[in-house]
């Protein structure tokens, strides 16, 4: 009598199955993941179009822009996608009178001016009272005094974000009313504050005099959470001064 052999998946078959499934599922959420991001960034820029658009009419109907987004279109304010948020800023007392509009939908911002088309970015400063080395940092106020002193040799300061979100720019300011210059000013960003991309290095890009201005810095599009500055003496004395990082 002929004996049959068994038959069925040996484990060596069975853990090559199972990861290619585990592939085929990262691949499937990676690829779901670049699907809803790309319909959030057509959502964010079809929301500014129409609000924009209805910020232009309020301005013709009562000659300024509304002061708030609530009160827009006849207090009806500005529609939005679920999951879309605004941020709004005005200013009727400059000719032309102008606003920024700043949408965002989980990590992702774009933003429109009163001359601009919907681009990627935000007109609004998402570092505003966030957690800081020093909360002077994160306050708002750009002038020389008050400022956090971080004292003698290397020294930087960080920002944390209070989440992760796409941003293109970040603008420091050190003391500056008597306009000196600061070595060693380099700034760099991250996700996870493990991995640190620098976005300023004066040592490539050179020394700058500092300004009630602040100094901005670009860079491509990326999602941030933490923001981190270094400075090492000035050409006015060895201390290091800082008085706001902003970011947008």
């Amino acid at each position: 009598m002929t004996s049959r052999k068994p038959t069925g998946f040996t484990i060596v078959e069975l853990l090559i199955v199972i990861v290619v499934i585990g592939i085929l599922a990262a691949i499937t959420v990676v690829a779901y993941n670049g699907i809803q991001d790309r319909a959030r960034r057509v959502s964010l820029t079809s929301d500014l179009v129409s609000a924009s658009k209805q910020l232009k009419l309020d301005q013709v109907v009562a000659s300024n822009y509304p002061a708030t987004v609530s009160s827009a279109n006849g207090a009806q304010g500005l529609k939005a996608s679920p999951g879309t948020t605004y941020r709004y800023s005005v200013n009727n007392s400059v000719d032309p009178q102008s606003f920024c509009l700043s949408a965002q939908n989980g990590s992702i911002f774009y933003m429109t001016t009163e001359s601009t088309t919907p681009s990627e970015g935000s007109c609004v400063n998402v570092a505003l009272g966030a957690s800081a080395t020093s909360s002077l940092l994160t306050d708002g106020n750009t002038n020389s005094s008050p400022y956090y002193n971080a004292g003698l040799g290397l020294q930087q300061v960080t920002v944390t974000l209070n989440s992760a979100v796409d941003i293109s720019s970040i603008k420091v300011w050190h003391y500056w009313l008597d306009g000196r210059t600061y070595h060693a000013t380099k700034s760099d960003v991250s996700l996870d504050g493990s991995t640190w991309t620098t976005v300023f290095d004066s040592a490539t890009s050179g020394e700058y005099a500092e300004t009630s201005a602040g100094h901005s810095v670009s860079f491509p599009t990326s999602s941030v959470k933490y923001i981190r500055d270094w400075i090492n003496g000035s050409t006015s004395n060895t201390g290091n001064h800082w008085v706001e990082i902003q970011a947008f």
